[in-house]
């Protein structure tokens, strides 16, 4: 083998790696970080995450863990109506798309709507969710017959 095809090859076969790579690593680091963002929407998580962050001294312990207490419930409540919200116009963007898409291109759609629902916890048991915090319903199936 001549030592220009042996270097294109070399080249070629860095370069497929690096890709691999970096798409494995990407996913990764992405998954991570949807994980801990769901993770932080359970208040004691919230809590105990901050005060790790901030560090109190052991004479501000209490007094910092009283205010991060008051404000998690409400970033909670926050997190679950962006939630509600966020499904409530999915569904509307569904009814809008349903008379122009093809029952393939719906398919697409929902799933991807059901791959985004497990990446955010829905769909099995979380303890990422507060007591009584409940996912948006799964969508309906795509219609089949032409449509």
């Amino acid at each position: 083998m001549k030592t220009n095809t042996k270097t294109v090859l070399i080249i070629v076969a860095t370069l497929l790696i690096g890709m691999l790579i970096g798409v494995l690593g990407s996913g990764f680091v992405v998954h991570r970080f949807v994980s801990r963002a769901v993770e932080m929407r359970r208040q004691d998580v919230f809590v105990e995450r901050l005060m790790d962050v901030i560090d109190p001294a052991p004479d501000q312990e209490a007094e910092v863990k009283g205010i991060l207490d008051r404000h998690a419930e409400r970033f909670s409540d926050i997190t679950d109506e962006f939630h509600r919200e966020t499904s409530a116009l999915f569904d509307s963007l569904r009814a809008d798309l349903d008379p122009v898409l093809t029952d393939e291109q719906k398919a697409r759609l929902e799933e991807r709507h059901r791959r985004f629902g497990r990446l955010m916890g829905c769909g099995r048991p979380s303890p990422a969710r507060k007591p009584g915090g409940k996912c948006p319903p799964p969508p309906p199936p795509p219609r089949g017959g032409g449509e």
